[in-house]
């Protein structure tokens, strides 16, 4: 039996309590297992999203073909910190440590990047051992911690990064494969990189399934939403957020002047904000006494699905940053699925895929954005033909049988390589 081990932090993992959102070591090996593959899932101890270490120290096997395994590390507080580049460090030594001398090695190392030093040992430790490598590139690392300073001190704090720019180029330049969430975030790989782009180089959204079937879990919390911001289906629309309130990637001023604009219309807007983070109290002190704005916190993918259902549009006021710039959110990719309009503020490869397939809006300030809602909101045959849009944005570009099959075909190539490597 072939063997896949995937190494991917900050991600659920099957097996972690409260039906998590799968993402992309999750969706892999499912399909890895669908096709009899044996795949081990390597992680943290340290649960990314909840900020908590996880229960079970060593591991489990969650089904027939699937193990998960942890790796301990301290944890950290915030996503950009030394400390999560210190917890990454013993992320490291400690799969160097567990692996040193293990006698089942895989036939595939899938790696998701980042750690950065994480992913920095486990290719030298596959290439040592002739294992086939695909490096799935979904972060500006070490790149995003230059985001928080500006000027002379950006430089300064570029030179102490420097090992990990080091780490980072002699990572991705040893790949096999090397994949990333799209075009310009391959590309960005690439550059970093030195390398040309092979057959083997490609784009792997992260996308959804979109083949949940409806039950009524979630109906009567979804409804104590709506009664908290008082809203009225036949006379009342609704613009909503899914996402994790991070520092400096999304603004929601422009929520205030935009529902106070469509009143003055005689359009009644409200919001519902799911999700948590860092910046979550922030906005909840900004928009304490608009009645028009609830913070719904975490809701599960029920609840987010009638939300979502709800809504005239989906709204993602991302701040124009090179790493969220380049790319299309999950979110994103989930709302499209659905068939929702997408309302964004910059310009950046998300306006730009949306505006191209007339899937969605770009805003510029609460006048432009107003228009567009009121737009939606009288001109009903244009918001279908944008929702169908949407749809077929979605079908085209991130269904996920599609996408995945896709990687599942890259992985048998490279099976097929390591077999005549080895006769």
């Amino acid at each position: 039996m072939k063997s896949v081990w995937i190494l991917q932090t900050g991600e659920p993992v099957p097996g972690d309590p409260g039906n998590p959102r799968k993402l992309r070591a999750f969706n892999l090996a499912e399909k890895l297992a669908n096709e009899g593959i044996s795949v081990t899932i390597w992680t943290s101890l340290f649960d990314h999203t909840k900020k908590l270490h996880r229960e079970s120290s060593e591991g489990y096997r969650f089904n027939e073909f699937i193990d998960v395994k942890f790796l301990k590390s301290p944890g950290y507080k915030n996503n950009i910190s030394i400390s999560r580049l210190y917890d990454h460090l013993i992320l490291a030594k400690n799969f160097k440590r567990v692996t040193k001398n293990t006698p089942n090695k895989p036939d595939l190392l899938f790696i998701g990047f980042p750690p950065i030093e994480l992913a920095y040992i486990a290719i030298k430790w596959a290439k040592k051992n002739s294992i086939y490598t695909i490096l799935d590139y979904k972060d500006l690392w070490p790149e995003i911690f230059l985001n928080i300073l500006s000027g002379r001190f950006q430089r300064i704090l570029k030179f102490f990064l420097y090992p990990f720019f080091y780490m980072s180029r002699f990572t991705l330049s040893q790949v096999d494969a090397l994949i990333s969430i799209s075009e310009p975030f391959l590309n960005k790989a690439l550059l970093v990189s030195g390398r040309k782009r092979t057959n083997k180089d490609t784009v792997i959204p992260l996308t959804t399934n979109n083949e949940n079937k409806r039950t009524n879990e979630g109906k009567s919390d979804f409804d104590l939403i709506l009664q908290s911001i008082c809203f009225d289906k036949d006379k009342d629309h609704l613009l909503s957020f899914a996402g994790t309130f991070m520092v400096d990637v999304f603004d929601f001023n422009i929520l205030k002047e935009t529902i106070n604009e469509l009143s003055k219309r005689g359009i009644s807007l409200k919001v519902i904000l799911c999700g948590e983070g860092q910046e979550k109290n922030f906005w909840e002190q900004k928009f304490l006494n608009q009645k028009e704005i609830f913070f719904a916190g975490w809701v599960n993918q029920e609840i987010l699905s009638r939300v979502q259902e709800q809504s005239l549009a989906i709204l993602i006021p991302l701040k124009d940053r090179e790493d969220f710039s380049l790319s299309i959110p999950n979110k994103a990719i989930d709302a499209l699925s659905k068939g929702k309009i997408i309302l964004t503020g910059t310009d950046n490869y998300l306006s730009q895929s949306l505006l191209a397939n007339q899937a969605g809006f770009k805003y510029t300030d609460y006048v432009s954005l107003s228009d567009i809602i009121e737009g939606l909101v009288l001109d009903k045959n244009r918001k279908l033909i944008f929702e169908s849009n949407a749809l077929e944005f979605y079908i085209d570009k991130f269904e996920f049988n599609k996408t995945y099959q896709k990687l599942i075909n890259l992985i048998f190539l490279l099976f097929e390589k390591n077999a005549k490597r080895k006769r």
